[in-house]
């Protein structure tokens, strides 16, 4: 059964299509991204799913149950928003016993063991209004880990953090990943979220554009090679004149390209590197990133329109 099922979704404000006949599954242990940019109604969704607004057309099971009973799951459903509810007067300590007891949080972790999970055990006296940003978003991901759930769902888990902050709430996510729970993150933070991840729902303009495991998503777009060269100037001159051929990204000494619909073979490639003097040293299929995917899938929906 799965933890997290949407089906034929639909959200209007008046005349905006918030959200369009969404539709994806989120299974037991998987760490699943609900990506795109902002305004792609990734939290409009999450907010029907959870209740919090009623959808208008469609509907959502979260751990076998209806969003219109979503008391049922008291105690094994950990959410955390973008903006959190915090005590900023109170002590860490009492923040996560006031959540643990407002969500029916019982048995489970002890809220020592929590605190320690998250990093902040040397600072559960501290008011919750002292800490910085990222611990508040520890704090925040505490409050869902209460009791030990199910499935934990974050809304821009990393939004305003810094590079430490961010390195130290992935790191923390992936830890509970290994542990076997299931997480739902939405975010429009790809590159940061790609290491963790183990499937992925793409959303564009409120539609989904992809659904699936992140390796299937990614791929290995067809014609796209990567080449290592000792001398990146003259590749790049060289490519430059090949139409039909694109240069997808270029870092340092390695590049990547697409050779498209040009019928062209590796050996091709090879042959015009070697030529140019770039000094060719390896030559690969290349896997795409997340950005990278994501791009194609949002030209391929606006040629749809």
């Amino acid at each position: 059964m799965a933890s997290f099922a949407i089906h034929s979704l639909h959200k209007s404000f008046g005349s905006v299509k918030a959200v369009q006949d969404l539709s994806f599954e989120v299974h037991p242990g998987q760490v699943h991204g609900l990506l795109g940019p902002n305004g792609s109604g990734k939290t409009t969704t999450l907010c029907c799913a959870l209740g919090l607004m009623r959808p208008t057309k469609g509907s959502v099971e979260v751990l076998g149950v209806s969003s219109r009973a979503l008391h049922r799951t008291r105690g094994r459903l950990g959410v955390v928003f973008d903006q959190p509810v915090l005590l900023k007067r109170r002590s860490v300590a009492a923040n996560l016993a006031y959540h643990a007891k407002i969500r029916g949080h019982k048995g489970g972790r002890s809220h020592d063991e929590v605190l320690d999970l998250v990093g902040l055990s040397d600072l559960k006296k501290r008011r919750a209004g002292a800490l910085s940003l990222g611990q508040g978003k520890r704090l925040a991901l505490a409050t869902a880990l209460a009791g030990d759930p199910e499935l934990v769902v974050l809304d821009e888990p990393l939004s305003g953090l810094d590079p430490v902050g961010t390195r130290e709430i992935l790191a923390l996510i992936s830890k509970l990943a290994t542990s076997g729970l299931t997480l739902i993150l939405s975010t429009h933070r790809l590159h940061d979220v790609e290491p963790v991840l183990t499937h992925a729902t793409i959303m564009v303009r409120g539609r989904r554009v992809a659904t699936g495991p992140l390796s299937e998503i990614l791929g290995r777009g067809e014609g796209m090679l990567q080449a290592t060269v000792q001398n990146p100037k003259r590749a790049l001159e060289a490519l430059s004149t090949m139409g039909g051929w694109q240069v997808c990204s270029e870092e340092g000494s390695v590049i990547d390209v697409d050779l498209g619909s040009s019928g062209a073979q590796p050996s091709e490639l090879a042959e015009v590197l070697v030529k140019a003097g770039a000094g060719l040293v390896r030559l690969q299929p290349a896997g795409q990133r997340l950005a990278d995917a994501f791009d194609r899938l949002v030209a391929q929906e606006s040629t749809l329109e």
